[in-house]
């Protein structure tokens, strides 16, 4: 009895010492698989896959006027100090499941409201509008309402995944308000995977801070700014 006892535990020690040199011999790819096996549940794969395939897909490349039916964005009158208006068509939007916020954001917290008429409400919303693909990367365009200081704005954010689900990286494509000032951007995702993103910030008041006349055009300040999605599903500044 003893002797057969001591083969199993010489046979479970050489299983571990042979599995732990698999590990680190065969290489990063069967690492990760062991990690992501480990560590993941097959639940939430299949959860995010769902999620997933329940956004429309679109083709490339995709701009910012993809997204102008969901977005309210008036100009704002420095002259007649009318009220700004920036909001999102909630009846265009897709209905928001809030099981799924853990696949756009663990932390962040941005204001909402539920329909047109309803009050601001303090959550965890995002509209996820459309996806697209790079390879093994799973990539999602989302449009939220949030507010800058006190303006309210609108948001257009690019998030990309893994296969289970894992945030790997995210770009705000577009951030539009008005304040004393307008921004708002222009974005293109080509169908290279590269993201152009211009930022216009346009300006009604002189050197001295003092309102334009009426009849005077805008000075309108732009950035432009540029990136690519690496095979690590990183957005990065292209040189």
């Amino acid at each position: 009895m003893n002797k057969f006892i001591i083969v199993l535990v010489i046979s479970f020690l050489y299983s571990c010492k042979k599995q732990i040199k698999n590990k680190n011999t065969v290489g990063n790819n069967i690492k990760t698989v062991v990690v992501e096996e480990a560590t993941i549940p097959i639940e939430k794969f299949i959860k995010f896959k769902e999620f997933y395939d329940s956004i429309p897909n679109i083709a490339l490349p995709f701009s910012n006027e993809n997204m102008s039916k969901y977005i309210v964005f008036e100009n704002y009158d420095m002259h007649d100090n009318i009220s700004t208006k920036t909001d999102l068509v909630y009846g265009k939007l897709p209905k928001h499941i809030s099981d799924n916020n853990k696949f756009i954001s663990n932390s962040k917290r941005i204001s909402y409201k539920s329909t047109e008429k309803s009050d601001y409400l303090v959550g965890n919303y995002f509209y996820p509008v459309n996806k697209f693909r790079k390879d093994s990367i799973y990539l999602i365009v989302f449009l939220y309402q949030d507010f800058e200081d006190i303006m309210p704005a609108v948001k257009t954010q690019l998030n990309s995944y893994n296969k289970n689900g894992k945030v790997l990286d995210t770009l705000v494509l577009d951030n539009k308000f008005h304040f004393e000032l307008i921004y708002k951007n222009n974005f293109v995702i080509e169908d290279d995977f590269s993201i152009s993103i211009t930022e216009h910030i346009i300006n009604y008041y002189d050197d001295l801070d003092n309102l334009m006349p009426k009849s005077s055009l805008p000075r309108i300040d732009k950035k432009t700014y540029s990136y690519h999605i690496n095979n690590y599903g990183n957005f990065e500044k292209s040189k």
